[in-house]
């Protein structure tokens, strides 16, 4: 009863600065139309000491698509999202990649 559902562009959320604890990013990040856009809001709306949770699909260079899929404008691998926060205050505090699937995990911390 307490919740409210909010629709924006995630390059420009509604929201005021270093407003949440805690961010949760599954599946969408490949999806965003300016990624880096929605990251600097990411990085903005979250808490310093905030936490983000991030899954992507993640290629590797074997399985790397070669051109880009219609609701898909970004392809990652996990070396190019860790280098898509390297100029923020998101450092990475765990990583794992899921060994049956394309998914990949990232937990950062905002400093």
């Amino acid at each position: 009863p307490n919740t409210t559902f909010v629709n924006s562009p995630a390059e420009s959320l509604p929201f005021d600065d270093n407003r949440f604890d805690s961010i949760v990013c599954v599946n969408a990040l490949d999806h965003f139309d300016d990624v880096w856009k929605a990251t600097l809001e990411i990085e903005r709306v979250l808490r310093p000491g905030g936490k983000l949770f991030l899954n992507v699909d993640c290629k590797n260079r074997l399985n790397a698509r070669v051109r880009k899929r219609v609701g898909h404008p970004y392809s990652f691998t996990p070396a190019k999202l860790r280098g898509l926060f390297e100029p923020t205050f998101l450092k990475v505090a765990f990583e794992k990649s899921i060994e049956l699937g394309p998914s990949h995990t990232m937990h950062f911390m905002k400093i």
